[in-house]
């Protein structure tokens, strides 16, 4: 008698343990998580790029003219500050040492150049408005 009433005991542990977890299964929750697409940059901002298929139909900047003047002055201004950056850059690198050699010389030279050139068709267009 003493064996049968373990057993009981037993088996009723065993049915309220499984009623618990087949409870504690039909509880789960799903939860669909909906995040924003974030397109990757690597610190290259140009705020007339439109999409990769490019349609001057739907471009006001193509068709408009103080569209296309604010787009062109922004390139014009854009070159004259990266060749800027550019000679700044070289200069520090080449001084590094603290002599700059004729071979160095004659790339900050070309750079000057490079720089001349884009201020005087900066110019250009400044006046020409």
């Amino acid at each position: 008698m003493g064996y049968i009433r373990r057993i009981a005991i037993l088996l009723s542990l065993v049915v309220m343990i499984g009623a618990a977890a087949m409870t504690a299964s039909a509880q789960r929750y799903s939860y669909r998580v909906y995040r924003p697409v974030v397109r990757p940059s690597w610190g290259y901002y140009n705020p007339f790029w439109r999409s990769y298929y490019y349609d001057p139909f739907y471009d006001p900047y193509y068709y408009d003219p103080a569209y296309r003047e604010y787009r062109d002055r922004y390139y014009l201004q854009k070159d004259v500050s990266d060749a800027s950056k550019k000679i700044a850059k070289d200069r520090e690198k080449y001084m590094k040492d603290g002599y700059i050699d004729p071979k160095e010389q004659e790339k900050l030279m070309k750079d000057q150049e490079k720089y001349q050139e884009k201020v005087a068709k900066m110019n250009r267009y400044n006046r020409g408005r």
